[in-house]
């Protein structure tokens, strides 16, 4: 059943029930993939007179554009394992603003950035801010 709900908090949004002959979900995985691309403005330190030698520290603003998002559900009915494909916005922020800092040595960086805004439009999911931890091998 595919419609639109309502919560007691008023967040819309759009409501999809996959049930069994007994009335109950049977998901093996739902997952929302997410493309962006994002221009990294920042500033770097660097201890040694070479760029891949040393230690480096910086810091910066990684302003986002989404590009496409995907949503999959794989479940099980009657008929064997299903899996289900959509393509769509799902409510989620065109534009993403982040904070990001980085520390290093070498070519090798450690990284977190933290997204100054939720992932949802206002009203129409909840709010999340996004945390990525990561490591950059090359440096760029």
């Amino acid at each position: 059943m595919l419609g639109k709900a309502k919560d007691s908090a008023g967040v819309r949004g759009l409501q999809v029930d996959l049930v069994d002959s007994l009335g109950s979900p049977r998901f093996d995985r739902s997952r929302l993939e997410n493309m962006q691309i994002q221009i990294p403005l920042m500033i770097s330190f660097h201890r040694a007179r070479r760029p891949d030698k040393g230690w480096h520290a910086g810091g910066g603003i990684v302003p986002g554009i989404r590009l496409w998002t995907r949503s999959l559900n794989r479940y099980r009915d009657d008929g064997g394992r299903v899996e289900m494909y959509r393509t769509g916005n799902f409510y989620l922020n065109p534009f993403s603003l982040a904070l990001r800092s980085e520390i290093g040595y070498g070519r090798f960086r450690m990284f977190t950035q933290y997204s100054l805004n939720s992932m949802f439009r206002t009203g129409y999911g909840p709010r999340i801010n996004r945390v990525d931890l990561g490591i950059t091998l090359l440096s760029y």
